[in-house]
């Protein structure tokens, strides 16, 4: 990720969100929002931030030029992400309910709630088909939506609680993190069928794809490793150990090096992709999530034991700021 101006934590904790200056890494205004605020999101238009409270039914709107609330658009139980579609408009996933909301981001108001399934989790578009792809984490399936009609047309079968997908960049493969039954599924999407299922470690997490698009890797929440998939053949190719609890990730610049969280091991694992050799940030407690920033000569961590963002440089992998936030410091963003 490249350099913005500003760095966006969500404080579970504390229902605020901490806004930190990437000039001097210090915290500049504290906005609250609601309860447990979780992904955060800009707008297509690059005007406004947006914050699922996930301990609620909101969503939070800020101005992005000022950090000022805007409003708080109600929603279903348990908004947990957001991302935005082709056409501009915000698909929340309500997870304690069996819903999405549909926002319209011109005037900030829901246009459509649709029933998805239980607990949905994640959404993926892929634009030329006019499809969004929800992983429905209480069942074994993923909901196909017509983003035209904002109706479900299919569900694709896969593993035991579908959390997060990846879809290649020509849109033919869907990759899915099945948490419940250790797997992870490869969907045909010119038929919606799951052509293969691999077996990784314990409740996979993260999956993202290699710039190159020739590697994708699982962190295995559930266990100590890291699962890598050969695209090409779509076989498990490697499995690295990294530590307890690997929980997030993210990937160097030049596709060399790989960041991931070990949320009981109170660092930062980093990965050697080609020789597979594993170091190691040491940073605060319960670290949940990493950002790559300055064109990768940074890295931000939440703790979110410790209430505290870490910040390490990536060259010799030494913390030189920690930076006290909100409690229970969840997910980062930089707009």
């Amino acid at each position: 990720m490249g350099m913005g101006s500003k760095l966006y934590v969500s404080n579970a904790g504390s229902n605020k969100l901490s806004i930190i200056s990437l000039l001097t890494n210090r915290v500049i205004k504290t906005v609250r929002v609601g309860p447990s605020p979780a992904n955060i999101r800009l707008s297509p238009d690059g005007q406004y931030i947006f914050v699922c409270n996930m301990g609620g039914r909101t969503v939070s709107v800020l101005r992005a030029i000022n950090n000022q609330i805007v409003t708080h658009i109600r929603v279903g139980r348990g908004p947990n992400n957001i991302k935005f579609s082709r056409e501009g408009f915000g698909y929340v996933t309500n997870f304690r309910d069996r819903t999405i909301s549909i926002i319209d981001p011109d005037n900030f108001k829901v246009i459509k709630t649709v029933v998805v399934g239980p607990r949905p989790r994640n959404v993926e578009f892929f634009g030329e088909k006019n499809l969004a792809y929800i992983t429905i984490h209480g069942s074994n399936y993923i909901s196909v939506l017509n983003t035209l009609s904002n109706r479900v047309v299919d569900r694709i079968r896969v593993g035991r609680g579908p959390l997060v997908t990846e879809i290649t960049d020509d849109g033919q493969i869907l990759y899915s993190t099945n948490e419940r039954s250790n797997t992870v599924s490869v969907v045909d999407l010119n038929t919606n069928t799951t052509i293969k299922t691999l077996r990784v470690g314990r409740r996979p997490r993260i999956i993202a794809l290699s710039q190159d698009r020739s590697q994708a890797y699982v962190t295995n929440r559930g266990g100590v490793t890291v699962s890598i998939i050969r695209t090409a053949d779509n076989t498990v190719s490697n499995t690295v150990r990294v530590g307890p609890n690997p929980t997030n990730l993210a990937t160097s610049s030049d596709g060399k090096l790989l960041y991931v969280t070990l949320f009981r091991g109170r660092s930062v694992a980093v990965v050697q992709l080609d020789t597979l050799r594993v170091r190691y940030v040491p940073v605060g407690r319960k670290p949940f999530a990493v950002e790559l920033l300055d064109n990768g000569l940074r890295g931000y961590v939440t703790n979110m034991g410790s209430d505290t963002v870490s910040v390490f440089r990536t060259r010799d992998l030494k913390v030189f700021k920690t930076i006290e936030v909100g409690k229970s410091p969840r997910n980062i963003r930089a707009f």
